[in-house]
């Protein structure tokens, strides 16, 4: 079986994404990693109660917690990174020249796919942010109908989609998708990948500028509005 993983970056802002997002997750992922940082990239502390009852929400359909949790092999975990705002006062962007922002957030992901990689041997990763949801039955679908694809042919290491994102509340789809959701293969963190991993483009470069063209597909798969 295809054991994809999902890692989401998400602040204190992001709670009312939380709950449904974990829903539509639950059927199509064995784990979810769920990255946070202490702070806001503007150096502003984040709402630690607000974090706290995000934890406390995502606990409640963690199958290790909860013996009836519709799948026995569903794990959410939670990642804290750090930010070294000293080298913020020194110099506006990251390291290499990226901007600041984009460099923690794509060293954050990095961190969390070494994670995953390392703590349960992840086949995929599914990278999204809070406000992009993934249509259960639609994913599967298509998992079941591209199986060669997710596990013998081993040349394509990285799948963008095509999806539409969501404004304030997880009823308030965009009118346009767009593409910015990706799932790769634990290869893209082998050295030679390093700079498609911490750049400017943040997850989109990963099926951007990976070459030659047969290492990279994009699908169209829409993730659908949700009714809550």
């Amino acid at each position: 079986m295809t054991k994809i993983d999902t890692i989401v970056c998400f602040t204190s802002d992001d709670e009312v994404f939380i709950e449904p997002l974990i829903k539509s997750l639950l059927p199509i992922s064995n784990n979810i990693l769920f990255l946070y940082s202490d702070y806001f990239l503007g150096n502003i502390p984040q709402d630690q109660t607000t974090i706290s009852r995000i934890k406390s929400t995502a606990e409640k359909y963690n199958s290790n917690s909860n013996s009836n949790s519709n799948s026995n092999s569903n794990s959410i975990h939670f990642l804290k990174y750090e930010i070294d705002f000293n080298e913020q006062s020194k110099n506006l962007n990251g390291p290499k020249g990226i901007s600041w922002k984009r460099y923690w957030i794509c060293l954050a992901r990095k961190q969390g796919m070494e994670y995953l990689k390392k703590t349960q041997n992840s086949d995929w990763f599914l990278i999204l942010d809070s406000d992009e949801f993934p249509e259960p039955n639609q994913f599967n679908e298509w998992k079941k109908n591209n199986y060669d694809l997710l596990n013998n042919q081993h040349d394509i290491i990285t799948i963008g989609f095509s999806n539409y994102v969501y404004f304030w509340k997880p009823t308030y789809q965009a009118l346009e998708y767009e593409e910015s959701i990706v799932m790769v293969r634990p290869t893209i963190l082998d050295s030679q990948y390093e700079d498609i991993l911490i750049n400017e483009w943040e997850r989109t470069a990963y099926h951007r500028f990976l070459l030659p063209e047969n290492k990279m597909m994009n699908i169209f798969c829409l993730l659908s509005s949700l009714k809550t």
